[in-house]
């Protein structure tokens, strides 16, 4: 990616740049190396708007978004960030990239408590995600959902989403950011602690035996709204 980079600069493709920027970035994004992630990622937004690249903006935001909420712990930031992203994709009409970043606020509304922004967020996306046929992302949401029911106490049917996630990314060949499996891995061992084993068991196995449209519409579906909420 430094080579493309490099050769894109010789160039003086700044479009070309700011791809070649943002690809750079996942991978310091998935390495954890959020300094230089935001580094390229700040450079790639400047040409993108610079250039009108407004896909290649949206998704830069995106990026910057996630990592304020994961790694910095800075909801507002993020929050502005992400709905920022949200409205040129919505722009640019692209509904695959709209239900991403909606999973992605509705993570930040989870991390704040605000438990009915959540699930109104979430539920978006994973309706937007069902509509297109999303397959990547859906146990993305599947999870998220699952961490919402914990937070509401609704342990056992967390942990069948959270099974039914499991299964998709076996299936699919896909894998969850460091991050967010750090965060998995973190509720559903205090849902082991609430639940005795075998129900533990029991409900995982549950989630496991759904299959896509199953687990799709049990998150949407039968999701415990304990009280009205808006966006």
């Amino acid at each position: 990616m430094q080579e493309s980079i490099g050769l894109h600069r010789l160039m003086g493709d700044q479009r070309g740049t700011a791809d070649a920027l943002l690809a750079a970035a996942f991978i310091a994004r998935l390495q954890e190396e959020y300094q230089r992630a935001t580094t390229l990622l700040d450079e790639g937004l400047t040409l993108a708007r610079g250039t009108g690249h407004t896909f290649i903006a949206a998704a830069c935001l995106h990026h910057l978004g996630m990592i304020a909420g994961d790694a910095h712990h800075d909801t507002a930031e993020a929050r502005r960030l992400l709905e920022e992203s949200l409205a040129l994709y919505r722009a640019l009409d692209l509904p695959r990239f709209v239900a991403l970043v909606l999973l992605s606020l509705g993570t930040v509304a989870l991390a704040d408590a605000e438990h009915d922004r959540a699930h109104d967020l979430l539920q978006q996306s994973l309706t937007g995600m069902k509509q297109i046929g999303e397959k990547l992302g859906i146990h993305g949401a599947l999870d998220t959902f699952g961490q919402l029911a914990s937070a509401q106490g609704c342990t056992e049917r967390a942990v069948r989403l959270a099974g039914a996630a499991e299964r998709l990314r076996a299936t699919n060949g896909t894998h969850s950011w460091p991050v967010v499996q750090r965060t998995r891995t973190r509720w559903l061992a205090s849902a082991r602690q609430t639940l005795n084993e075998t129900a533990y068991q029991a409900a995982w196995e549950q989630g496991q035996a759904m299959n896509r449209d199953d687990a799709i519409a049990y998150a949407l579906e039968d999701a415990p709204r304990p009280s009205i909420g808006s966006l």
